[in-house]
């Protein structure tokens, strides 16, 4: 019976990889971009251990699903930025993907950002989440990139807001028992800062 559960799990996996994997092909890898106290670089195949023991560790011990591990493994330096500290520590990170409504609205879904907390409120993320939008912003098929947010996590509510991202619904999440938001960011605003 187990083996049956776990079959259905892997082929609902399957539509996904093929979609991610089809647009991968239209896509770079996130460029490396060194500051002063840290650096912005591509998810690379020898940190993916790490970075699935970071998103454990910042998420109460959930695990990152089947789905998103298996993009990762393929397609890591296109969908996944990594934050490493001055000292080799990856201390946060970005993941990025297609679902069916990113498909249809010509969109990349902002599936999940986390910093360790000693790195959190002094614009460490923020300005990540910029580079990625400028990074985005260059591939023409894409129009924008969407979030989802619980209405009660207002700091990133804010940040999404400051970094162009307009409310375009809100919804009841059953799962998560708490109003929720589906933000949408359009990338001209990006591609004129690219253009400069």
């Amino acid at each position: 019976m187990m083996t049956i559960f776990r079959l259905i799990r892997i082929l609902n996996v399957i539509p996904f990889l093929i979609v991610n994997e089809f647009y991968s092909l239209k896509m770079d890898d996130f460029e490396t971009i060194e500051s002063e106290h840290y650096v912005m670089e591509p998810l690379k195949r020898k940190d993916i251990m790490e970075v699935f023991k970071l998103f454990k560790k910042l998420n109460n011990g959930l695990e990152l699903s089947l789905d998103r591990k298996i993009l990762l493994m393929f397609s890591s330096t296109k969908f996944c930025y990594i934050l490493r500290s001055q000292d080799g520590e990856i201390f946060g990170m970005g993941l990025y993907y297609f679902n069916k409504r990113d498909v249809k609205e010509k969109t990349i879904h902002e599936g999940y950002i986390g910093l360790t907390e000693k790195f959190r409120g002094i614009g460490i993320g923020t300005e990540a989440r910029k580079n990625a939008l400028k990074h985005f912003a260059k591939f023409k098929f894409l129009k924008g990139v969407s979030s989802r947010i619980t209405l009660d996590n207002t700091p990133s509510l804010k940040g999404n807001i400051n970094l162009g991202f307009e409310i375009k619904e809100k919804y009841w999440d059953k799962k998560e028992g708490k109003e929720r938001t589906y933000l949408v960011c359009n990338l001209d605003i990006y591609r004129q800062i690219n253009d400069e």
